[in-house]
């Protein structure tokens, strides 16, 4: 919809496997290759006003004063997934199941930046991943038991040239701007035990431990040395319970301490900053029912998600489109989740489901509201089966009001909007079928997404009514 947004996306899979009685041995490659236009810089509500479609990336004014756009500003990146999946059947209790990974990717963004002195740059990336895992698993008619090992190390290679600049310039592919590299190991184990206490009463426990290690070493883009070292150690504990109601439905409840470690970009903002990061602590206490008849099924489940250090959005963005984080001290995320369907008859069906919550930073002074949480999430879809091979669907989503940042300032709030989409199936045959989309169906102008930087806020506008077909095959 808006200019530069051009995808050119490929993908494949090829699986073989071989089997005997006891035994799977399995094989995946995965290979995907993306090349995108940049779209990420968002524009003011002054230029959303005069041209919904207008992006900023790549825009330049020449030497006669005309204003082009650089036809490269583009995102770029390939990679493979390799994966090698064996299960053995030991006896009738227990299966032992192992995976081997290795995921390698690399690829580069280039974009043209108009400032005092002209210049393209081009940031490039590869990384390397190798991880195991290993689960052994026990069951009978009353106890399930499963036993986890597994372990990654991430190489990450980033470095950036200037291919362009206005005079001369000393950086090229045998000197880069910057060059720095990271590594991630992740060890973890982790014990589940499920037991069915009485007829109707089930309970387990899950207990994992987590070790990272993280480095990083050499010069960022803006001359930063990010050279440091982070190790954190994880307990997570969950444990709950199940009761069976028989025709009544069944109703649960658990609670779990989990932990998250900061991300690459938001490691690098603190370094920037001279400021720390810490991982963040979520206490998880939840209740919920669930119901299932042959006609209707509908479940609610109720959290109360408590933060120690939560790494929460800040609204802004790094010039990489990634979103930074910060820690803060106390905050919650509370709510329930609702879902239903209903099918009277074989030719239609309704599905909906709502998340209300209320999320919050806890500060001395009272609340503040969680930037890009909305209160409020709905959507439903109406199914219709009008022939044996043909099939509409009607979708309505419905999101609230949400902040862009975290101060709780009115001017920084994106509005609710309500989305309805229309689709359309065919099925030829068995392997063959076609699909027809149309998005924002009553032509509504909205923005879903949007950054803030100080006083500035860039807004990311959807698109009007907009439609795809899709033709598949199945082998």
């Amino acid at each position: 919809y808006i200019r530069n947004a051009w995808v050119d996306l490929n993908s494949m899979l090829a699986s073989v496997s071989w089997n005997n009685e006891n035994n799977l041995l399995k094989f995946n490659f995965l290979h995907g290759v993306q090349h995108s236009g940049i779209t990420w810089e968002g524009i003011s509500a002054e230029q959303m006003a005069k041209d919904r479609r207008y992006n900023p990336a790549g825009e330049y004014v020449d030497s006669n004063g005309k204003v082009c756009y650089y036809d490269n500003d583009s995102d770029n990146y390939s990679q493979n997934h390799y994966q090698l999946i064996h299960v053995a059947r030991l006896n009738d209790a227990l299966t032992l199941s192992t995976t081997l990974n290795y995921t390698g990717g690399k690829g580069y963004y280039e974009a043209y930046k108009d400032k005092k002195v002209d210049y393209i740059n081009r940031k490039s990336s590869a990384a390397d991943n190798f991880a195991g895992a290993s689960n052994l698993k026990y069951r009978d008619e009353k106890t399930e038991a499963i036993f986890n090992l597994a372990y990654s190390r991430y190489y990450g290679h980033h470095f950036g040239e200037l291919i362009w600049r206005q005079g001369q310039v000393d950086y090229g592919p045998e000197k880069p701007w910057y060059d720095n590299s990271s590594v991630k190991s992740d060890f973890s184990t982790f014990a589940r035990l499920e037991r069915k206490m009485w007829e109707r009463l089930s309970v387990y426990a899950d207990l994992q431990f987590r070790h990272v290690n993280y480095s990083m070493k050499g010069p960022d883009d803006d001359g930063t040395k990010l050279d440091s070292v982070y190790v954190w150690n994880f307990f997570n504990p969950k444990a709950g319970a199940s009761y069976d109601l028989g025709e009544a439905g069944t109703v649960y409840a658990s609670v779990a301490i989990g932990h998250k470690e900061p991300s690459r970009a938001d490691l690098k903002d603190a370094v920037a900053n001279g400021t720390k990061v810490y991982p963040e602590t979520m206490a998880d206490y939840e209740v919920g029912y669930r119901f299932a008849s042959p006609q209707f099924s509908a479940s609610a489940n109720i959290y109360l998600m408590e933060y120690d250090n939560q790494l929460v959005t800040t609204g802004r963005f790094t010039p990489s489109g990634y979103l930074i984080k910060e820690n803060v001290k106390r905050s919650y995320r509370r709510g329930i989740e609702l879902v239903a369907a209903y099918q009277p008859a074989e030719w239609f069906r309704l599905d909906a489901n709502a998340t209300l919550s209320t999320n919050k930073i806890v500060i001395d002074g009272g609340l503040k509201d969680l930037a890009l949480s909305p209160a409020a999430i709905a959507s439903g879809v109406a199914t219709f089966k009008i022939a044996k091979r043909l099939e509409l669907a009607t979708t309505v989503k419905f999101v609230g009001k949400q902040y862009i940042d975290n101060t709780g300032s009115e001017a920084k709030t994106l509005p609710r909007y309500t989305v309805v989409s229309q689709s359309a199936s065919f099925s030829f045959s068995k392997n063959v079928k076609l699909s027809i989309f149309v998005d924002n169906l009553l032509n509504k102008k909205y923005v879903a997404d949007a950054w803030a930087y100080g006083d500035e806020v860039g807004y990311y506008p959807q698109a009007p009514r907009n439609g795809m077909v899709k033709l598949s095959f199945a082998f």
